[in-house]
């Protein structure tokens, strides 16, 4: 026999062989798996002032976070949760009030209490640069607080305050919503 034909019938029989298989893989299933949870709690965003300049998402993870994007013409300051400045937000750039004590408490921000170390003392606000184009992303206790609080089911919101020029303070909104998950699994046993 050519050495051709040979591979033409390798390649046959070997093709043959996965289709005969793949039904008894898919027949088998997921595994069962026990401890399961009933579901996951879901942070979203219900309100965004200022759409057309704000652009904010949630970071879903164990600890929740937010990314903001800005692009508007005036900076806008995010709150903190003493409503003390925490964040200052420009089309070019992102700032920390290293003085601000709900930055302070964010597990990320070793680098800029180094330098407020550096400071001797002033209490009054210092900015410190983050980013050098108008997004920034955090792990904010707000969410955390709304996802740890919710009562089963029906949720718990949450706000962060943004401080603006010309509109005063106003109010970045969501929810924390317990979803059920329905696992493949479940719907497999019966």
């Amino acid at each position: 026999m050519k050495k051709s034909a040979v591979r033409t019938s390798k390649a046959w029989l070997l093709g043959l062989c996965l289709v005969a298989a793949s039904p008894l893989a898919i027949g088998h299933g997921a595994p069962d798996i026990s401890g399961q949870p009933e579901g996951l709690i879901k942070i979203r965003i219900t309100s965004v002032p200022d759409r057309d300049a704000i652009n904010a998402l949630i970071l879903d993870a164990p600890r929740p976070g937010i990314l903001l994007s800005y692009q508007g013409e005036d900076p806008i300051t995010v709150l903190g949760s003493n409503n003390e400045p925490m964040l200052r937000f420009s089309r070019t750039s992102v700032e920390a009030n290293s003085a601000s004590p709900t930055w302070q408490a964010l597990p990320n921000v070793k680098a800029t209490n180094s330098v407020r170390a550096n400071l001797d003392g002033v209490a009054d606000e210092h900015w410190v640069t983050l980013s050098n184009s108008g997004s920034f992303g955090w792990l904010d206790p707000r969410l955390a607080v709304a996802a740890e609080h919710r009562e089963h089911d029906s949720g718990s919101g949450w706000s962060i305050p943004i401080r603006t020029l010309n509109d005063g303070v106003k109010q970045l909104r969501g929810r924390a919503i317990f979803e059920k998950v329905e696992l493949a699994a479940r719907h497999r046993s019966q």
